[in-house]
């Protein structure tokens, strides 16, 4: 059995290690100067203009199966023959700065030899904070020869945090090469051209294992990124290497998925009982309503941003590649998709040019743009889509909001308009028997920090929910004053962020998942308390109940479900865990396997 042993932390501290652990700068330039000259850093090259004849190419993708959150944008490579000279040291391959759905890519040129991965990193500089986090690679990933003018693909590469009882250990495995597809044909189409027939893994008799082990990661998901609810109450949970959870109504779990090794980027239900599914490099899914699995997948270099339904059996999706947004529509009985129309930030729209006036000599040259993303919205009688740009420049990874630009556009032939004044794009999150409104920080380090709102039938206006608990000094409490001995003092406000959504039961009254940030100055230490509260007025005051959690990290609270609490432990393990008294008591549902 193949396992690359980290030092195991608890699962009860594991809340706390997908907080994003800031080091102040001061401290982090003491450690950058001790290590920079101890690798040898190689950037992606972006073009064949940068290959240089004399090394060889190393191609990679790294993905990440766990609910961490930033990219591991730095992959390490030692050599065979490290300790032969002083002069020889570790190449450190820098990513291809466009991360989405949980995956990195590498092409970067290194001297020839035989290597083996050392660790993946996860490192940033944002404002005055460093971020980073290692996972050393086991010594039996394997070792590649990377030769002088030649492209060695070593495939992709999956961080796992496996969980063993009470604990979890990174672990770095391999994707069998009759599982992956490669990075070269969606990122680095300028080199397949090249190198028609790039090196691979050394052969070390260990295939099997590697099969074994990935079978049993794909089985055993941590994580979901995102959930859907279908109109037969059957919710589906999605997790980023392709598998699919599925509760049915009367509470069965059920998994199955697809081969995308990436996270989904959209989920939609359609009307015909099916479902589609999109993830970057292009894939499509279609599941019919007898849960047969189709693949629609377009070209591998297409981002595939979002999906909406057109009508029953057709489906629009939002692609991207580079600087150009492209739509294309496809019909559940033709097995070919159609472009309907194109983007980009200085043409404009196929149907619709962009416009400079020749007689404004002030007019500013226009530069191209990176797409960020693209959404679908309506309201009424209206369909628009949003895009989302950025500079060139900038780096994708840590999207800093980038700049939107509306367009209405007619479903039937996708013939585009410009609106007069930006519509409001209303991001709507199912909440139990009721939808809340969503406003979400573009900030990195917001983690889960997402504002709700409530629509007020009186005044139909939206709302905003509290995100405060007040304290008696450590007790929650609703009293705005606290007895201490005769005198009474204000009590404390905390601000905390959900778990999940709240489970809406009508319009005033839920109950929700909440977690309390705690962070001591003088130790640095971070904590953080759960609590299961509720709200009797719409969520301006929010109680504590007292009851537990049925584990301390196991509090992600699922109201797609509303007959029940249903609470999973989504980032540790996907255990299930339910109650038929509003917490007074929990019964397990589903188990986690283990291997």
């Amino acid at each position: 059995m193949i396992a690359g042993i980290q030092p195991s932390i608890s699962l009860e501290d594991f809340a706390l290690k997908q907080q994003i652990n800031r080091i102040l700068v001061a401290a982090g330039l003491i450690f950058l100067a001790g290590c920079a000259g101890q690798v040898n850093m190689n950037p992606t090259i972006e073009s064949a203009h940068d290959i240089v004849a004399e090394r060889g190419i190393v191609v990679a993708r790294v993905v990440n199966a766990g609910s961490f959150q930033m990219p591991f944008n730095q992959l390490t490579l030692t050599p065979e023959n490290l300790n032969a000279s002083k002069t020889i040291k570790p190449e450190r391959l820098t990513a291809k700065d466009q991360f989405s759905g949980g995956y990195t890519v590498f092409a970067a040129q290194v001297p020839p030899g035989t290597y083996m991965v050392s660790d993946v990193r996860s490192f940033y500089i944002i404002g005055d904070y460093i971020y980073s986090k290692f996972v050393s690679a086991p010594d039996d990933l394997g070792t590649f020869t990377v030769e002088a003018g030649q492209v060695t693909d070593i495939g992709t590469l999956v961080h796992y945090p496996k969980s063993m009882g009470e604990k979890y250990q990174d672990i770095l495995l391999r994707v069998p090469e009759q599982h992956a597809s490669t990075a070269l044909d969606a990122h680095f189409a300028f080199l397949k051209g090249r190198f028609n027939n790039p090196n691979r893994w050394n052969e070390d008799g260990l295939a099997s294992d590697r099969e074994l082990l990935f079978s049993q990661v794909v089985q055993s998901p941590v994580s979901y990124t995102d959930k859907l609810k279908l109109s037969d109450g059957s919710v589906l949970f999605f997790n980023r290497l392709g598998t699919v959870l599925e509760r049915d109504p009367a509470g069965n779990f059920s998994a199955g998925g697809v081969t995308s090794n990436l996270a989904f980027t959209d989920v939609k239900a359609l009307s015909t009982g099916g479902l589609v599914v999109a993830a970057p490099e292009g894939k499509v899914f279609h599941r019919d309503a007898g849960k047969q699995w189709h693949d629609w997948s377009l070209d591998a270099d297409l981002h595939v941003h979002a999906v909406r339904e057109v009508n029953e059996g057709a489906i629009d999706v939002l692609t991207s590649r580079n600087d150009e947004l492209i739509v294309f529509r496809r019909d559940s009985q033709v097995s070919t998709w159609q472009e309907m129309n194109r983007y980009n930030y200085i043409k404009g729209w196929a149907s619709l040019p962009r416009v400079v006036d020749p007689r404004k000599s002030s007019t500013k040259k226009i530069y191209p743009r990176r797409i960020l993303s693209a959404n679908f919205f309506s309201d009424n009688d209206q369909t628009w889509v949003k895009i989302t740009t950025q500079s060139m420049a900038s780096q994708a990874a840590l999207g800093s909001g980038g700049e939107p630009v509306y367009f209405r556009f007619n479903s039937a032939d996708w013939t585009v308009g410009k609106f007069e004044d930006d519509p409001d794009d209303i991001y709507l999150m199912n909440a139990g028997l009721r939808t809340l409104k969503v406003e979400r920080s573009n900030s990195w380090w917001s983690g889960a920090n997402i504002d709700f709102f409530r629509k007020d039938q009186a005044t139909d206006s939206w709302v905003e929910i509290s995100k405060k608990l007040l304290f008696c000094k450590e007790e929650v409490t609703t009293n705005l004053a606290c007895t201490n001995g005769s005198k009474a003092v204000k009590s404390k406000s905390k601000s905390f962020y959900f778990n999940g959504a709240p489970l809406f039961s009508d319009d005033l009254n839920a109950v929700a998942s909440v977690s309390v940030s705690n962070y001591d100055f003088w130790t640095s230490e971070r904590s953080s308390e759960s609590y299961l509260v509720t709200t009797n007025d719409g969520g301006q005051t929010w109680a504590n109940t007292g009851k537990a959690f049925p584990k301390e990290y196991c509090t992600a609270l699922v109201p797609e479900v509303t007959d029940r609490l249903l609470i999973s432990c989504n980032g540790a393990t996907l255990d299930f865990y339910e109650s038929a008294d509003q917490g007074e008591s929990w019964q397990q549902v589903r188990y986690h396997e283990e291997f």
